[in-house]
């Protein structure tokens, strides 16, 4: 049981009621002597005594030294059940000198503690180390998910955890050092800087791009520089990053984010009218697409090739012969007989005869 010395004047931690209760008690007053001195009720007073002795702050001794039977009454007529008062009393100054805030937690009243112990909330703590009262009575170092904190000297130290930082200097770990652009990695580094960039994020702890302005990309990967490149006009990123325009047999430029045919290479066209492929045909080779776009070679009787750029006869079937006429010939008419393809004229006539035609007199 922890006395505390009555005189000392170290009850102004208590309430009003109480603290007077501590001032005027001397081991001699009665409960109806404190009121009048005070003013304060009777009841007020006797219920203040009674939670002082439920805090331990009062000693109960053998012999009662209030007007017990006055007490009883007010706090029955309180609800307050009378045995809990039956032997309450002051200690006296004597006996409070030896027992006040020896140990750390000791109940106590503001003053009382022994250095460097102080009395905070009735109880004596050490204000140099205590995260509870560090430095004054009821400042806490805060303590939660991301904070972690100790009390050396009078001063909170604050260690922040999972990556949590104490931005704002309150001593509490608030700032996610991950992911906040404005405090990215530490508390100091705010992301921005850089050309055309819309969005800043933090990745890990490091400044990168989340969102470029209209047109433009991040093609490097690197933040310092922002968005560097312009995508409508880029061949080496056309559109988006990493599309290069290499259009074969043409030269080419990224126009409006496509790429676009300028110009094709001689004896190449576009005739398909997709950029993607460049000049793909060869004019000067491709019976289908031959010296131009869908100019086709053929011939009767026969097949066509393009040679640079111009149909001409390849074969002939057979019983049909190339007379340089650009059409395959029938071997066994009068003006085209054989394989030399003979005029016969008006005195002669082609004659197959099982073999090769030939012209033969009427």
């Amino acid at each position: 049981m922890v006395v505390l010395d009555i005189d000392a004047g170290h009850y102004h931690s208590l309430d009003a009621i109480a603290a007077t209760a501590w001032r005027l008690a001397d081991g001699t007053r009665t409960v109806e002597q404190m009121a009048r001195a005070s003013g304060h009720p009777v009841d007020a007073l006797a219920l203040a005594l009674t939670d002082l002795v439920d805090l331990g702050l009062i000693e109960q001794p053998s012999t009662p030294r209030i007007d017990r039977r006055s007490l009883i009454a007010r706090l029955t007529a309180a609800g307050i059940a009378a045995p809990v008062i039956a032997s309450i009393t002051i200690a006296s100054p004597a006996a409070a000198d030896s027992t006040c805030g020896k140990a750390l937690g000791a109940m106590c009243l503001a003053g009382c503690c022994v250095e460097p112990l102080t009395c905070c909330s009735a109880q004596c703590w050490d204000l140099q180390n205590d995260p509870n009262n560090c430095g004054s009575c009821g400042n806490v170092c805060p303590n939660d998910e991301n904070t972690f904190s100790t009390c050396t000297g009078g001063f909170c130290n604050t260690i922040c955890l999972n990556n949590y930082g104490d931005c704002s200097g309150d001593g509490h770990c608030e700032t996610d050092l991950d992911s906040d652009p404005d405090h990215c990695g530490d508390c100091f580094t705010r992301c921005t800087g850089g050309s055309n960039v819309a969005t800043w994020g933090c990745d890990a702890g490091v400044c990168a791009i989340w969102a470029c302005e209209s047109e433009y990309g991040n093609c490097n990967g690197d933040p310092d520089d922002g968005c560097e490149v312009y995508l409508t006009t880029d061949p080496n990123n056309c559109g988006e990053c990493g599309i290069v325009c290499d259009l074969p047999n043409a030269d080419y430029s990224c126009q409006g984010g496509f790429c676009h045919v300028d110009q094709c290479h001689t004896g190449f066209r576009d005739c398909n009218d997709d950029p993607t492929d460049g000049c793909e045909i060869d004019i000067t080779s491709d019976p289908n697409n031959c010296g131009a776009c869908y100019n086709t070679c053929f011939v009767d009787h026969g097949t066509a090739v393009c040679v640079n750029g111009f149909c001409e006869i390849d074969t002939c079937d057979d019983g049909y012969v190339d007379c340089l006429s650009g059409t395959c010939e029938d071997w066994t008419n009068n003006a085209t007989c054989g394989s030399t393809c003979q005029d016969c004229g008006a005195d002669s006539v082609c004659f197959a005869g099982g073999g090769e035609p030939m012209c033969v007199p009427n």
